[in-house]
């Protein structure tokens, strides 16, 4: 087992560095390894991990694939955490799909599992990606509501690096609403926090 988690461990790592080719292999060959010993919880993790690197790759059907699968293994067996990892990443792909309707439901429901664990990190990367996703669907007031929240938490978690990536994606949507000044004020802020 725990070379199968070594395996896996670089086989993300590989993806994370833009060696998919060696990434994808090693993460299949533990994909396989793990279905051949019947090992059902490293399997599901693998495939939430083969779906990132799918993701990232720009391969969506396969993305979607792999994070369904896993998904319901973890949905079957009860794991809320892992549950809404799943959620999580299919809301992603389906906003990266251009399906942000069915992004919006995908967050919703790991949003909820996140206030049930009260896991507050996975909350504030939740509400920033309802926020994207509001901002892509020319919803502002959406959009400006979940930034915000976003915002609020990262703001008690004291995470400066996010606070102004929030900030400047606030000007951001501000500006395409016609309201100059708030944007002007919400990247002025971005730039104090970041000194």
């Amino acid at each position: 087992e725990g070379t199968l988690r070594l395996g896996h461990a670089i086989g993300f790592a590989q993806l994370m560095n833009n060696q998919n080719q060696e990434g994808f292999q090693t993460l299949k060959n533990v994909y396989e390894a793990t279905a051949r010993i019947g090992h059902e919880v490293e399997k599901a993790r693998v495939r939430l991990t083969l779906s990132y690197g799918y993701s990232k790759a720009g391969d969506l059907q396969n993305a979607y694939q792999n994070a369904q699968a896993s998904h319901d293994f973890w949905k079957k067996i009860g794991n809320d955490r892992m549950d809404m990892d799943t959620h999580i990443q299919l809301g992603v792909i389906n906003f990266q799909g251009g399906q942000g309707q069915a992004a919006v439901e995908q967050l919703n429901s790991a949003l909820g599992f996140a206030q049930k664990l009260n896991i507050p990190v996975k909350q504030g990367l939740i509400y920033y990606q309802l926020g994207i996703t509001f901002q892509n669907l020319q919803n502002s007031e959406q959009a400006i509501n979940y930034l915000n929240q976003s915002l609020s938490i990262y703001e008690r978690l004291k995470d400066s690096q996010l606070q102004v990536q929030i900030l400047n994606d606030l000007g951001t949507v501000y500006e395409q609403s016609g309201n100059k000044k708030k944007a002007k004020e919400y990247r002025d802020k971005a730039k104090k926090v970041r000194n």
